[in-house]
């Protein structure tokens, strides 16, 4: 294999050590934003999605179908 320049590797190794202060920092900023309950995006598409599930169970519990899926599920154990 060839050697790189000693500048070259040197680029290298702060390119890196950049990229992964700047990977640490995004990172921390979305914990950050997740813990303190900040809503953004991904927060919202999440939260819709479950208020999606919970309002479909809930329909299916009306109708009398949760019911009848568990029976379903406990004849075929």
């Amino acid at each position: 294999m060839f050697e790189l320049p000693h500048e070259v590797e040197v680029a290298i190794a702060a390119f890196a050590a950049v990229l992964a202060a700047n990977l640490v920092k995004w990172l921390s900023r979305r914990v950050t934003d997740f813990v303190r309950g900040t809503p953004n995006k991904i927060d919202d598409k999440i939260w819709a999605a479950v208020q999606g599930a919970m309002d479909s169970v809930l329909k299916a519990d009306k109708q009398g179908k949760l019911e009848a899926g568990f029976a379903r599920s406990k004849e075929w154990r």
